[in-house]
């Protein structure tokens, strides 16, 4: 066996390895990153620029529409560029196509949803004078109650005369004559149940032609564009001078509804005044009837004292 000196193991850099393969890749890590902030960056940059030039472009159309649609730029592009601005948080970060957010269904939605917002202010302002029923605040339906009974008291005094002449005349003795007073009240009673349908029916004409009036100016407030006027005041001019040729005319309106109606029958209340009183033929005791029996028994009663003398 020889002699001599011993082996000697190679000397162990594996750790110098490691910390050099770390050292490596952190190189690596910082030159990533380094690299991916430059395309960010770039992205950034490209960003801002595409979505500037797509909200200078969505600008710049909308001035056509505006100008197609003859309408003033000025009066709408501050409404325009607020809805841009809106626009702008919409759009993802980056996103490589910014102008598909602003397309000209975009400006032409912005301008149909000025018109839809202003359609339903000037009808929540008609609503506010033309609410439902508004009408019958301004004509209430009793305003037609002096008319109706002014017209059935005048004609009720004349036969009440009639039928007091009638008691006076022998026509209606005491029974008779409270038959034909009761009949009167019946009269009375029924004529101003017509009279409220007649003088109802002149102003349901008169309601009708006020709520057409709020009617048309809702219909407008609805159809309003852009570019074109809405103004409240005009529907309610032409309610005030409704209401005051309404006012004008009512008496006469209601009085010549009201004129052609016979409400109490005096021939009708003798003939219940005679039926009353037990008379075999009501009809006969008519006062211009029971007048003629009358002169012709008046008549026969001089003959017959002739003959005795």
């Amino acid at each position: 066996m020889c002699g001599g000196g011993g082996y000697s193991a190679p000397p162990d850099n594996s750790l110098e390895l490691e910390r050099m393969r770390q050292a490596e890749a952190e190189r690596n890590r910082i030159r990533e990153e380094e690299r991916a902030a430059q395309i960010k960056a770039e992205q950034e940059a490209a960003f801002g620029t595409n979505l500037s030039n797509a909200e200078t472009s969505a600008r710049n159309r909308a001035q056509r529409t505006l100008q197609q649609r003859g309408l003033n730029p000025q009066e709408y592009m501050d409404l325009i560029e607020g809805a841009i601005a809106d626009q702008r948080v919409m759009v993802p970060q980056r996103d490589p196509n910014p102008s598909q957010y602003y397309t000209d269904d975009f400006i032409n939605n912005v301008l149909m949803n000025e018109q839809a917002g202003r359609r339903s202010k000037y009808i929540r302002d008609v609503d506010t004078v033309y609410s439902p029923g508004f009408e019958n605040n301004l004509i209430q339906d009793t305003v037609d109650d002096p008319y109706i009974m002014d017209v059935l008291n005048k004609q009720r005094t004349a036969a009440q005369q009639q039928i007091d002449r009638a008691k006076a005349r022998g026509n209606l003795d005491d029974t008779g004559y409270q038959g034909a007073l009761t009949r009167l009240d019946e009269l009375f009673k029924a004529g101003t149940a017509t009279g409220q349908k007649l003088g109802g029916s002149v102003l349901q004409g008169y309601k009708e032609r006020l709520r057409s009036i709020g009617d048309t100016a809702r219909a407008d407030a609805g159809r309003y564009e852009l570019g074109g006027t809405f103004d409240p005041n005009v529907y309610h001019s032409q309610r005030d001078n409704a209401f005051k040729d309404i006012t004008t005319n009512l008496e006469g309106d209601l009085r010549g509804a009201l004129s052609g109606t016979n409400f109490f029958d005096i021939g009708d209340i003798i003939t219940q005044g005679g039926i009353s009183q037990g008379a075999t033929n009501p009809r006969l005791e008519q006062p211009a009837i029971l007048a003629q029996r009358k002169e012709k028994q008046d008549a026969q009663r001089g003959l017959g004292g002739q003959g005795t003398f």
